[in-house]
């Protein structure tokens, strides 16, 4: 059973979230700030599901906050705003960017799905485009010495 971080500062939005991600079959813990999730050890958890908007941040900056807290554990972020964020949310390290307005069971669980899955692939990703980089640097560097 997968772990589920939730950092939702609504307590009526929290419960309900909560409900959800344990009828899916999520083990969730639930934070009310932003502070409490930077805070929380991460060695078991499996995903984040982010509120946008907490009384202690807000926008991309709680999302690169959390990230460069728990660089392991896959973002999802959550909200109730417009998506002119969405690209910036995404390139700060969220995996999915979730619209309170659309949430469903089915969407929530295919998200975290999705994003623990290519959590777990970008040590690979990382290394094989690193090595890449790395040939197609040597490539370079040996054109030039020719």
């Amino acid at each position: 059973m997968a772990r589920i971080l939730l950092v939702e500062d609504s307590p009526m939005m929290a419960e309900m979230l909560l409900l959800m991600l344990r009828s899916i079959g999520y083990d969730v813990i639930v934070v009310h700030t932003l502070a409490d999730g930077l805070l929380k050890p991460l060695e078991f958890i499996d995903a984040i599901v982010l509120d946008l908007i907490l009384p202690n941040g807000k926008g991309v900056e709680i999302v690169r906050r959390m990230q460069d807290a728990h660089p392991d554990a896959p973002i999802l972020v959550l909200t109730a705003i417009p998506d002119d964020l969405e690209l910036a949310a995404i390139l700060e390290g969220a995996q999915e960017f979730l619209r309170k307005t659309d949430l469903s069971m089915a969407v929530l669980k295919r998200s975290i799905e999705k994003a623990i899955q290519r959590q777990k692939v970008r040590p690979l990703y990382k290394r094989v485009f690193g090595t890449i980089d790395a040939a197609e640097q040597k490539t370079e560097e040996m054109k030039n010495i020719c």
